[in-house]
């Protein structure tokens, strides 16, 4: 009885980590860059005249890193979350 209400609660705990998976893989908001709307560059003069400003390119760099740890952050949620299964599928075979 204890190991049935134990994997039971378990499944439900199973179903949550899902669910944030889940939302984790439809949605990443990355911070925007706030100085330069890169959406508006269109061709390579665009680029051209972004990168000949070194206070632009800093402000790109700035973003990038920012970006790198929102995805590292994203991705080491991810692998909480596949360890997690890996535990729940150990304890499913007992």
């Amino acid at each position: 009885m204890i190991k049935i209400d134990f994997l039971s609660r378990l499944n439900n705990f199973i179903d949550t980590l899902n669910n944030a998976q889940e939302s984790i893989n439809e949605r990443i908001l990355l911070k925007p860059c706030d100085q330069i709307d890169l959406t508006q560059v269109q061709n390579t003069s665009d680029y051209i005249s972004i990168a000949s400003n070194n206070e632009n390119l800093v402000f790109i760099e700035e973003t990038m890193k920012t970006w790198i740890r929102q995805m590292e952050q994203v991705k080491k949620k991810t692998n909480n979350i596949q360890l997690l299964f890996i535990f729940w599928f150990c304890l499913k075979r007992f």
